[in-house]
């Protein structure tokens, strides 16, 4: 699972920017060329206009805020706007996609749509109330083990891997095709993963087959 490789979350002028962001866009590229993997999903950020986690739709508050958003109120994070359906910013960087190996099924799951609520996770949205359909998707092509990377460690490529877990698949995080937004939140985050049974790995485990067979 391939998370939020887009244009707003990379530098240098993404509205999103997660620092080092392009250096997974290699990693990623020899994950998806290796072979090693039977489906590649690719999520991605695709917000309307006006949404929910913009500090734009916030009169008062700017990017970093924190507000109580929703009926039960879920806490937000306000963010610059970003990722808007349509734009540039959206679209997921193309060398990942032209890197996929043309043998693997590939899905697309688009997240964060509605106005009123965020979706960190590639499964639901943050009020836990909407599935993206990430889970259907792998129950279909019979997938049993996920592996995780893309941007950013501390927030989508984090919730993507605990829910996941949550949904029972093997679950791993491969560190050196990710990055984060702060160090402490990220290493707070993989403490999470490793302690509900998941797994941080790097790329040549997966590249060389020795975690796949």
């Amino acid at each position: 699972v391939v998370v939020d490789v887009q244009w707003d979350f990379l530098p240098p002028d993404g509205n999103l920017a997660v620092p080092d962001g392009l250096a997974v866009i290699p990693v990623i590229q020899e994950l998806c060329r290796s072979g090693t993997f039977d489906l590649i999903v690719f999520t991605q950020d695709w917000h309307p206009p006006g949404h929910v986690s913009f500090a734009s739709s916030h009169p008062g508050h700017k990017p970093l805020d924190e507000v109580d958003v929703g009926s039960p109120p879920v806490r937000q994070t306000l963010w610059p706007s970003h990722c808007v359906q349509g734009s540039h910013g959206a679209e997921i960087h193309p060398d990942l996609l032209a890197s996929v190996d043309e043998t693997a099924p590939v899905g697309f799951i688009q997240k964060g749509s509605l106005t009123w609520v965020d979706s960190y996770s590639g499964f639901w949205d943050n009020a836990r109330g909407n599935a993206t359909g990430l889970d259907s998707i792998l129950r279909k092509h019979e997938v049993t083990r996920v592996v995780v990377c893309g941007l950013a460690m501390d927030f989508c490529v984090g919730y993507t891997a605990l829910d996941a877990l949550e949904g029972g698949f093997e679950t791993s995080v491969v560190l050196d095709a990710t990055r984060g937004m702060d160090k402490e939140r990220v290493e707070a985050m993989l403490g999470k993963i490793v302690d509900r049974g998941g797994f941080v790995r790097v790329s040549q485990e997966f590249i060389t087959r020795k975690l796949l067979g």
